[in-house]
Parts: C-alpha cells; structure tokens; sequence
C-alpha cells in the first residue's frame, strides 16, 4: 500500500502526528517517525528505505525544522529518488538551506490551527482529481511518429514558446520552429492543431495528438502525462491591481477576500487550487476558458477578481498592455519555477526520447540559439535556457 512519508523535527512531534491522524482517518496511510519505527533495526536504514517506498514525501516547514539536520538529510534523500515533495510551511517558516530543496516546490501554507485541515483538504482534492484511466499503451513500435510519416501536435498560444494561427498564417514560436526543423531532418510531417489548455489533454487521451507544444511540466501532470523536450524553465507571478495594497506576499493570496483569476488547465490553475486554497466552484476562483491568457489580467482590471495568477513573461505583457491600472507582482521572488517541454501520453518513451534528442541538438547553433539568448536577457530572472 503507497503511504506518504512524513518529515519533521522532532520538536514538531505533536504537530506531525495530528497530521498524520487526520490523514489517516481521512483514509490516507501514513509513515512517521518514531511511530513507525521498528526497534532492533538499523534507524537510518529505516528511514530510508520507507522514503524509497512512499508515495509522496511531505515535509513539515517550521522555525525548528528549517535548523535541523536530519531534516536536510531526509530532503536529501527525497531528492536522491526523485520523490514528490510537499512542503507544509508553518507561519512563513523558510532556510536558505530548505529553500535549495523546495524553492520551486508547490506547498502549504497556513497557521498551526489551520494547516491539519489544509493538508487534509489538498489530499482529498488530489484524490477527486485523480487522472482519467487511460487504455494500455500500444506496443512501442506502435508508438513512434514514424509509423504514420506525421507526428500530431497541438498547440497551446504561449508567446514566444508556441503562437496560434492568425489570419491565415500558420502556427508559430520557438518550439513550432524546432519541430519545422525536425520535420526537415526526419522526413517526418508535423499537423498543428491550435487547442486551449483544457482540450489538449483530452486531445492526447483520444490519440488526436500526440503531443502538445508547450506546457509546464507539474506533479499533477506526471500523474498520467510524460514529458519530452523540456528546453526552458520559466516562473510564475501576478497581476493585480496597482491600489490594491493586500496582495505583497505569498500569503497574502491564501486570504479569504482575495479572488483569484486563472485560465482553465493552465499552471495559474493549479497553483490556485493547490498552493493557495481557492477551490475550484468557489467565490475565491475566476476560472476562464480562453486561448487568450490576457483575459484574467482584465478580469483584474474590471474588479472581476483580485489578483491573476499565470507565467512572470505573459504577466510582464499583459501589464504593460493593459497600463498602469494594474502591476506586475512576484517577478523576482515567484510563486513557482518550473521546466517548459512537450506533453504526451505516458508509454511512448521511444518518440519522447527521439524527439528529446533531436529537439536539443537542433537548437544549437541555429538562429534560434541567438534568439534563446535575447529571450534570456529581456526576461532575465523570469526565464532559463536549459
């Protein structure tokens, strides 16, 4: 049975184990220290073969476990075998050692009295929004685009990574114009399809695409997704409005009068729903349905919601359009940092590795090497060329 291990300093022992009651309770097994603890046997050998073996790794964040040891060594070890980690950040607590961990990590926040029922909530939210079953994957000779001479690919409009058409102009952006080159290189065709955040998964499901240019590579997408390609780590902020005076920190979003406006299946949404509490259905979340990301920064603008949460370079251009009725928050100290690459069905490691390599490779110098240049000068601190 998948049980989620629980990190803690041992002066939080109380704390950790009414989180670990809670979840148990709420049907979500558990491992602990010391309780689970078998005596007689080597301790650190313990402890790491049940962060080998668990699910998910939940690390308690507060002022006693940001100076403790064995809670680095534990996050280490989380690290080591690439374990999903989920901090639950107690009052703001924070370490430059901790934040080398979990600087780009969604997480938790709240107060003692109020963290147990948010970390039971985040559980049974991941639990309803569990990945649609997907069908066996075909054997992998099956898999590669080669078998058909055409690799579908939808695309998502996110300047300057992948545009939709306009009037008649073909798809476009840094990602379109490698997979042009790898169409040259392979003989293999490339069809775009323009699709909206929402219908690109659903596009995957039903074999209509086989990948889609470009998305943020999230633990809530690598429950059923793969990726390939991932080229670019970029980071996450806000909009909001230029006299609103509540919003300066990251906590200041988890705040019960602050609405929050997001694209439907974009990365704003899960960050929302995840990390800052507002639940999907609620007064909190503006949910839209839209290819154009600039419309939850106008849902800011018109007092529709109070802060729009999506990528720090389409904030930065969704400000500057709308003008100085609303601001750019988060550039510097971001709400999320996370790799940008090509979404596809699990199973099709053949294709995801094909065009992994051949994707790098071409990007090199080309053009597009000097124009990966530009974009990290004019977005310094908001983009990486990886």
């Amino acid at each position: 049975m998948q049980r989620a291990f629980l990190c803690h300093s041992s002066v939080d022992a109380a704390l950790a184990q009414q989180i670990v009651n809670e979840l148990e309770a709420a049907g979500f097994p558990c491992w602990v220290a010391p309780r689970d603890v078998v005596s007689g046997i080597n301790y650190p050998r313990q402890l790491v073969h049940a962060i080998q073996e668990c699910s998910d790794f939940v690390v308690l964040v507060t002022p006693a476990s940001a100076q403790s040891d064995h809670v680095l060594r534990e996050l280490e070890q989380a690290a080591r075998h690439r374990k999903s980690v989920l901090p639950i950040v107690v009052d703001g607590a924070t370490s430059e050692d901790l934040d080398y961990y979990l600087g780009a990590l969604h997480r938790i926040m709240g107060s003692e009295q109020s963290i147990v029922a948010d970390v039971v909530r985040h559980f049974r939210q991941a639990g309803d929004e569990a990945p649609v079953p997907v069908p066996a994957a075909p054997p992998e000779s099956q898999t590669a685009a080669a078998s058909s001479d055409t690799l579908k690919v939808g695309v998502i409009p996110w300047p300057p990574f992948s545009c939709h058409g306009v009037d008649g102009k073909p798809s476009s952006g840094l990602f379109v114009e490698l997979l042009d080159q790898f169409a040259v290189e392979t003989g293999i065709a490339v069809r775009y399809t323009d699709v909206t955040n929402d219908a690109a998964a659903q596009g995957l499901r039903s074999g209509e695409l086989d990948a889609v240019a470009c998305l943020y590579r999230t633990p809530r997408r690598e429950h059923e997704f793969d990726f390939a390609a991932c080229l670019f780590a970029s980071t996450i902020g806000a909009i909001v409005r230029a006299d609103d005076t509540r919003i300066k920190s990251h906590g200041d979003l988890m705040r019960s009068d602050v609405r929050i406006a997001v694209c439907r299946g974009e990365i704003g949404a899960e960050l929302a729903v995840d990390v800052f509490g507002a639940a999907r259905g609620s007064a909190r979340l503006v949910e839209l349905d839209t290819t154009d990301v600039g419309n939850v920064g106008r849902m800011v603008q018109a007092g529709v919601a109070d802060a729009a949460i999506t990528d720090n370079i389409t904030c930065r251009i969704v400000a500057q359009s709308i003008g100085p009725s609303v601001r750019h928050e988060f550039s510097t100290f971001p709400l999320y940092v996370g790799h940008i690459g090509l979404l596809m069905m699990k199973g099709r490691e053949t294709l995801r590795d094909h065009l992994t390599e051949r994707l790098q490779a071409l990007r090199s110098g080309t053009t597009l090497e000097e124009a990966q240049r530009q974009l990290e000068q004019d977005y310094a601190g908001m983009l990486q060329v990886l």
